[in-house]
């Protein structure tokens, strides 16, 4: 594909940028490109409530969703507590208290209790 310019085009789906890198100004591009998915990857993480990998010593609440970095599985949180102190793994701390967390996948619904309308729910709730 050859290019007049900084552009060689833009993809079908995002409309990102298709950087001609021989171009001498190409990395202002790149970079509008990074800007746009970084926005696009706050904004779902901010509908589901990600908070990043799980950690001992963790004040956690209801709804937040955390990281297994032994599997890169997700958990939500379904009862506020303190993660425990080290050496407790996170695969121990669900297996010592399996009340606290839910495994979440791409279909895991999880019951968010009766509707409420000034509440924000998220995706894959369902309320009564």
């Amino acid at each position: 594909m050859s290019s007049l310019g900084p552009l060689q085009g833009t993809t079908e789906k995002l409309g990102l940028n298709l950087v001609n890198f021989d171009w001498l100004a190409w990395h202002d591009y790149e970079h509008d490109n990074w800007k746009e998915v970084d926005t696009l990857i706050y904004t779902l993480l901010n509908k589901i409530d990600l908070k990043g990998i799980w950690t001992n010593n963790l004040v956690v609440f209801v709804g937040e969703q955390y990281i297994d970095e032994e599997d890169y599985s997700t958990w939500r949180c379904t009862v506020d507590h303190t993660t425990p102190g080290i050496p407790t793994t996170f695969t121990e701390d669900r297996a010592a208290n399996p009340g606290r967390w839910q495994e979440i996948t791409v279909n895991t619904p999880y019951y968010a209790g009766a509707y409420n309308n000034n509440f924000e729910y998220k995706i894959n709730d369902f309320v009564s």
